[in-house]
């Protein structure tokens, strides 16, 4: 444990003041109300008539012996901001969290953040409900930047959340970087719960966060309070399929407070699913940038062009699932034929998997006819 029993305090305070912070947020931006000190945050958000919070009158010896009960049982370990491991990126925040709580330990979040592994850090969000299609970019911009080593940060919910981590954790599995769920409750439970099994993995080869303590119920106020940790971590945050009054527009909104790079996936433009993002790409001064692949995330972070190029090094069917990841392993032998393909593969499977090659810049012709496989980071002719 790494955490003062002040800030251990301060996070059982939250989950104590739930139901006035609940009436706070209800504007669902992150007010000023979190940089209040205690005493004040007591007025902004206690119940008259009901006297302060339990924690504010714990003794230290019982604040610190509850956190490591939560370290043994649960194995999570809480850091603070007053502790050299706490994240540098999250102490320029207005209102930077009191307490981290880490599944699986302290060394495993500065693991992720480790500057000298990790090239830099990226926030994948979008709407819970995205179609399938800006799953799949959600899912390809993951496993592509994981691969070079960019850490992937999201909140574990539904749609795009779930997509990011899924893909980061693939590319982890050959060697990738680690990808950071933030929770808007305890992080030792999926929230939802039906995620458990994406829970289990990340917690198993990623890290899950949160600022509130083992136990916590998610309350609607925590998961625009989140968005700030999210947002915070990032060097920069991409907005996929978000429709207007998303959350993840707060994560957009809280990025450009940080002073951090903000980005977006066009959508199509008579889609609601999509209106969200498009409006942060809007307009002679935009609020976000423009990014469609991997190499537009690099190049906005500042990184080496070559690393483009390495997006397919340790895996040449790095982003590829499905039909495509079919026909590209056959390709992956040589040049071949439509009809090679259809004979040796399912037809339906092969002309599917052909037009998402196509469609993402990965299938040419050669000169003899035959079907080639474009490496992952080639630029267009």
């Amino acid at each position: 444990m790494r955490a003062c029993s002040s800030c251990l305090r301060r996070a059982r305070m939250l989950v104590e003041l739930g139901p006035g912070l609940d009436r706070r947020f209800r504007g669902r931006r992150v007010p000023g109300i979190l940089a209040l000190e205690d005493h004040e945050l007591v007025a902004a958000a206690g119940d008259r008539g009901q006297g302060p919070p339990p924690a504010l009158a714990a003794s230290e010896d019982a604040l610190l012996s509850a956190a490591a009960a939560d370290e043994r049982e649960h194995g999570v370990e809480a850091v603070c901001r007053h502790d050299a491991a706490y994240p540098p990126r999250l102490q320029g925040l207005f209102d930077p969290p009191h307490v981290l709580h880490v599944l699986g330990g302290v060394e495993r979040l500065q693991a992720a953040l480790d500057p000298d592994a990790v090239r830099a850090t990226v926030a994948i969000v979008g709407s819970r409900k995205a179609p399938e299609e800006s799953r799949q970019v959600a899912r390809d911009l993951a496993e592509a930047l994981a691969a070079v080593g960019v850490a992937v940060v999201s909140g574990m919910a539904f749609g795009i959340d779930a997509a990011a981590h899924e893909g980061a954790l693939a590319a982890t599995a050959r060697g990738g970087a680690r990808t950071i769920a933030v929770l808007a409750g305890g992080v030792e439970r999926p929230s939802p719960a039906t995620l458990r099994v994406l829970h289990r993995r990340i917690g198993r080869e990623g890290v899950v966060v949160g600022e509130l303590p083992p136990g916590t119920t998610p309350r609607k106020w925590g998961f625009p309070a989140r968005n700030r940790i999210i947002a915070g971590l990032a060097d920069a945050t991409i907005v996929v399929a978000a429709a207007r009054g998303s959350g993840s527009l707060i994560t957009a909104d809280l990025a450009q407070g940080a002073g951090r790079v903000l980005a977006a996936v066009p959508g199509p433009v008579r889609s609601p699913r999509h209106a969200g993002t498009n409006d942060l790409i809007r307009g002679p001064e935009p609020d976000a940038q423009v990014v469609c692949e991997p190499r537009d995330v690099l190049a906005l972070l500042g990184l080496d062009e070559q690393l483009a190029l390495e997006l397919g090094a340790r895996d040449p069917l790095v982003g590829l699932e499905g039909g495509a990841r079919t026909v590209a392993e056959a390709l992956l032998a040589g040049p071949t034929t439509i009809e090679r393909l259809v004979a040796e593969h399912d037809a339906a499977a092969v002309l599917a998997g052909l037009g998402q090659l196509e469609a993402t810049g990965r299938l040419r012709r050669a000169l003899t006819g035959e079907l080639e496989l474009v490496p992952a980071g080639t630029r267009r002719a």
